[in-house]
């Protein structure tokens, strides 16, 4: 399924796999980076989350993480796999579609951290809640996203 589907054609309800994981779309988050660039969120009534960075093609599909974890350093270590400090960033909630874990306008920034076996680990603050949310997930590509008849 292409990203252009996954933003523009998904209907709240509609179910598709990512990874052979089965994915009950509930909608979608817009978040634009103090750069000036844009994220997608989708999320699922799952509890997870494919995100989208449409400029650069990139897709990652997280999972919630039900335990906290240290992550004042440049390491962490999660399920025998080590992340190492990538990238942190700040967006602003700009639209919203659907059911989402998000109102218009909250603030998140957010911090990920990369396995050597193509994992991310993603640390979101909503700084209008003080929410925490982990995330731990892998890049995907479109290959690896299927509707489900």
């Amino acid at each position: 399924m292409t990203i252009n589907t996954l933003l523009n054609d998904l209907e709240p309800g509609s179910e598709i796999t990512i990874s052979n994981v089965p994915f009950m779309y509930a909608g979608k988050a817009k978040i634009t980076l103090e750069g000036g660039d844009s994220r997608i969120w989708l999320y699922s009534q799952e509890n997870t989350l494919l995100s989208i960075s449409p400029d650069d093609e990139e897709m990652v599909h997280f999972r919630a993480v039900d335990e906290d974890l240290d992550t004042d350093g440049d390491f962490v270590s999660f399920q025998n796999d080590e992340f190492e400090f990538s990238y942190e960033d700040v967006g602003v909630v700009s639209d919203i579609d659907g059911d989402v874990d998000a109102e218009e306008s909250d603030r998140f920034s957010f911090m990920e951290y990369e396995s050597d076996k193509n994992g991310v680990l993603r640390v979101v603050l909503n700084e209008n809640t003080g929410e925490r949310q982990i995330y731990i997930g892998q890049t995907i590509t479109e290959a690896d996203i299927l509707e489900v008849e």
